[in-house]
């Protein structure tokens, strides 16, 4: 069953494509390196991002597996690539992919040590931030 947050833009046998309506806060530093304790925690920012994501990324049963059982993820990242004063943005896509990857293996309940393709890209957009995330098997 559908929520009213998720937003389904294609769903096939062997994979689903969808739309997350937020991108990451500060993704170009997503952990909190505590020295005193040596360890490394996810911003709480980023948890509350993570639990709101899920809540936009469908429940999704393939009706099919691929022959392999691995997946690939692809994700299009819609945002401004420069700053006002014409710069490029930094935006670190590599941080945003991995905790999304999270958010939507969590969320499907699948590994993800089986996701053995990914590919991201930003996109300039000048409106509203944005993802398209598509996940399904290889063959």
């Amino acid at each position: 069953m559908k929520t009213d947050t998720e937003v389904v833009l294609d769903e096939k046998p062997y994979s689903i494509k969808f739309k997350i309506t937020s991108v990451p806060p500060s993704v170009n530093s997503l952990y909190n390196v505590i020295f005193s304790l040596k360890t490394v925690e996810m911003k709480p920012e980023v948890r509350l991002w993570k639990s709101k994501a899920k809540m936009m990324i469908p429940v999704w049963k393939p009706t099919k597996v691929g022959s392999s059982g691995f997946l690939y993820f692809k994700m299009d990242v819609y945002t401004k690539l420069y700053c006002k004063n014409g710069t490029v943005r930094k935006f670190d896509v590599p941080n945003m992919e991995k905790v999304t990857i999270d958010a939507v293996c969590e969320k499907i309940g699948i590994d993800d040590k089986f996701i053995v393709e990914s590919h991201a890209r930003k996109v300039d957009w000048a409106g509203d931030e944005y993802m398209e995330v598509e996940v399904g098997f290889t063959d």
